[in-house]
């Protein structure tokens, strides 16, 4: 994902941090389906048409890869309603995706898919916190990207293996993660300066027998 910025090749930034960049505003209202639309930009990069009447809804958006004029990715949504006060959302999103040109191996900003999600159920403010519980069956691998701490880039992940109960997957979280700090203490500064002397060592062992081996060739 990209930064606060909006930099990077990464997917879309969140809403929030793309309205904390650099977007104007233009002067006249485009139409999105059924939507008069307020459009905000940020040049070369993002594009959002908010629904004027709806609660500026995110009728659609386009995201181009940040090296080109190429397409990356567009949202759609469609058949917005009202489902709470002041809260519009749709009944319907498709999202496409496109291929990043390539310069020497393809030039064409290619469709890749288009993905439809139709809402069956909606339900706000009245969510039971039991549909919150994940439960994996009993060794299932779980690649985790919400632990460790995020790096610019990219997310790093944890693996681990699901447990029966919570407390079995807990301990085997746990036991990742003392492994990955483990790898990661392999880098310390003791360990390096160990490495470097090491290294030395072994060059003056090799300067010393290159020594004796031309005495004993000299005449």
């Amino acid at each position: 994902m990209g930064d606060r910025s909006g930099r990077g090749t990464a997917s879309p930034v969140s809403l929030p941090e793309a309205l904390s960049g650099v977007y104007r505003v233009l002067p006249a209202f485009e139409t999105v389906g059924d939507s008069r639309c307020v459009v905000l930009v940020r040049d070369g990069r993002d594009r959002l048409w908010l629904d004027n009447d709806r609660g500026f809804a995110v009728a659609k958006r386009e995201w181009k890869w940040s090296d080109s004029d190429a397409l990356m990715f567009r949202f759609t949504a469609s058949k917005l309603a009202e489902r709470a006060p002041g809260l519009w959302l749709p009944d319907r999103v498709a999202a496409e995706l496109w291929v990043k040109p390539v310069p020497g191996r393809w030039n064409e900003n290619i469709h890749l898919k288009t993905s439809t999600c139709d809402v069956a159920k909606l339900v706000i403010n009245e969510v039971p916190a039991d549909l919150f519980d994940i439960s994996f069956p009993r060794g299932t691998g779980v690649v985790d990207a919400s632990v460790l701490e995020r790096e610019e880039g990219g997310h790093p992940v944890l693996q681990y293996t699901a447990g029966v109960t919570a407390e079995e997957t807990q301990a085997n979280l746990d036991a990742s993660l003392r492994q990955q700090q483990e790898s990661e203490g392999g880098n310390t500064p003791r360990s390096t300066s160990i490495w470097i002397c090491s290294a030395l060592l072994l060059a003056g062992l090799a300067a010393v027998l290159f020594f004796v081996r031309s005495r004993r060739r000299s005449p």
